[in-house]
């Protein structure tokens, strides 16, 4: 943590003021904060006075010094609510309780928001969820019991479908884009439950979506809103010579919407929506632990049925925008909003190749001299040199067989040279110690067994089968 603190020092001078920054901490923690509303704490060590404020989910955390006389009794807390530049620290696994970690810039100046009373809603028997847009949405609840399987609504236009599927027992936000394809090879556990424009209230997907699909249009009306706000970003960096992040496509960057207390979304894993305007843009939304996700597209040629959807897990540079301490008039559960840049740097593709190569290096191959190949009466992995030594002595011995043969020789030997490769490659990646996907692991796992359906179909023996 310290040395990625050091290196966005480097590219942030404001990280160096630590009057001026805070430490966000989310998470779904709320099993250890049950009833509780608000914590505020001060801590002196060491000269050094920690600030820790705990509400609505979220963990503040300011530093300031405490050298010198401190007052008895000071309740004096830092306001952190102020919007500012910002950077992620750290991401965390499913298995911990808490998601990011993050730092802020907070500026100086201040924008007061009046209190709004909330207004009460009378449910409705009947939920209209109709639409101008075509409208493609996935909502998978949680899992009851700890179980793969969970309930789940497929909407297609005007016409949703509903039922049970197996999927994995806990969906990180990593998983979306691999989770919709693996729901599409399960549509026949799917049954049409009606037209969306009369979906029943009763239904356990019904306020989810009315909610998702609400939350959307205000999320679309934020960000453009926000339009000078960015500009102004972009012409600060723009000034310096250098191109920002975010006059890149806009499909590279995401807005994100910090949300408090859902109104039923509290059994909801996750929903990821496309909504295809008449005006040929293409909007995605998406919905986990609490945050909607807005990606911003331009209409191309698609499928009729674009299960494809991002992976924002992958997030870079960020800058928080705007802080709504009362939420909007007709969106009160909003908090925040934040724009942040989707790291293809760091892709799972290039995960897989580092773990491919370190495999290679670590676990050098022992190979077949082609002298060998063919002897039943030793395994192949303990016959003769490494591979390079033998095709060299191979290539020198005027005596070994004629052209023909000994091509078939070589070609067998790099057969099961690469089958080796590739089979400890993706051993080492499934024993990796770090979390992937569990749809990547399946596809892994599916690999490593189609090596071995190559190595018999080619009639390659292994050492194995000796």
């Amino acid at each position: 943590m310290a040395s990625r603190i050091r290196k966005l020092m480097k590219k942030y001078s404001w990280i160096e003021d630590e009057t001026r920054i805070y430490f966000e901490l989310i998470g779904n923690a709320s099993h250890m904060f049950q009833d509780i509303l608000f914590i505020a704490s001060k801590v002196n060590v060491n000269g050094l006075i920690f600030n820790t404020i705990y509400f609505e989910g979220v963990v503040y955390v300011t530093m300031q010094d405490g050298s010198g006389v401190q007052p008895l009794l000071d309740i004096n807390f830092p306001d952190v609510s102020i919007e500012g530049e910002g950077a992620t620290l750290a991401l965390y696994t499913v298995k911990s309780p808490w998601m990011k970690l993050s730092v802020y810039q907070t500026n100086r100046q201040r924008k007061t928001c009046p209190v709004r009373p909330k207004t009460p809603q009378k449910p409705a028997p009947r939920k209209d969820l109709s639409s101008d847009c075509h409208v493609q949405s996935y909502c998978i609840l949680k899992s009851r019991d700890g179980s793969d399987e969970r309930g789940v609504m497929f909407r297609f236009g005007a016409w949703c479908y509903s039922g049970r599927v197996e999927l994995t027992s806990k969906i990180s936000l990593a998983d979306v884009p691999y989770v919709i394809p693996a729901l599409r090879l399960q549509q026949k556990k799917l049954s049409f439950v009606g037209d969306a424009s009369s979906l029943s209230g009763s239904s356990p997907f019904a306020l989810p979506l009315e909610y998702a699909a609400a939350s959307s249009s205000y999320m679309e009306h934020e960000a453009a809103e926000s339009e000078a706000i960015l500009r102004n970003l972009i012409t600060q960096v723009s000034n310096d010579g250098d191109k920002h992040w975010l006059e890149d496509d806009d499909s590279s960057s995401f807005f994100e919407y910090s949300c408090v207390n859902n109104p039923g979304l509290d059994d909801v894993e996750f929903i990821a929506t496309k909504s295809y305007n008449p005006n040929g843009i293409i909007s995605i939304s998406i919905y986990y632990e609490g945050s909607f996700y807005l990606i911003i597209d331009e209409g191309n040629d698609n499928p009729l049925l674009d299960s494809k959807f991002p992976d924002i897990s992958l997030r870079g540079e960020g800058h928080q925008i705007q802080c709504y301490p009362s939420g909007l008039e007709h969106w009160q559960q909003l908090r925040k909003m934040s724009v942040w840049r989707i790291n293809t740097l760091e892709t799972t593709d290039e995960t897989i190749k580092r773990s491919i190569s370190s495999a290679v290096e670590s676990n050098p191959i022992e190979t077949n001299t082609p002298e060998n190949v063919g002897d039943d009466t030793t395994p192949l992995s303990k016959q003769g040199d490494t591979r390079p030594d033998a095709r060299d002595n191979f290539l020198e011995d005027g005596s070994q067989d004629s052209d023909d043969e000994n091509d078939l020789k070589m070609m067998k030997c790099s057969i099961n040279e690469c089958i080796d490769i590739m089979d400890n490659a993706i051993s080492s990646l499934l024993t990796e110690d770090y979390e992937m996907p569990e749809s990547l692991r399946y596809k892994l796992v599916k690999m490593e067994d189609s090596v071995k359906s190559d190595e018999s179909q080619c009639g390659i023996q292994t050492e194995d089968q000796y």
